[in-house]
């Protein structure tokens, strides 16, 4: 599922039930906690791959040569050439460019 305002670059492979997520409800004051609905684009770096069941929230920047590991739940922007695991993702390892 990829929502729209999402960018990939070049040769970025993406797995199964990957979730690409740009909408989010920010919180609101107390008479409505969930805010109007707002959009924050998400940028994939060429050659990244997402693999399986992967989720990528709103407002995320992947970099280019980055392996997002499956089931990783991607929270925040995350530098290029790297692999990450885990809820919230992790880097685990840095790749060579």
């Amino acid at each position: 599922m990829i929502y729209p305002h999402t960018e990939l670059g070049d040769r970025v492979s993406l797995a199964p039930n990957v979730m690409i997520i740009t909408q989010w409800h920010p919180i609101g004051p107390p008479g409505q906690r969930t805010a109007l609905l707002e959009r924050r684009p998400v940028r994939i770096g060429s050659g990244s791959t997402v693999n399986a069941g992967s989720i990528i929230l709103a407002g995320c920047t992947i970099g280019e040569g980055c392996v997002v590991l499956s089931g990783t739940r991607v929270t925040r922007s995350l530098p290029a050439h790297c692999v990450v695991a885990g809820d919230p993702a992790r880097i685990v390892r840095r790749l060579g460019s």
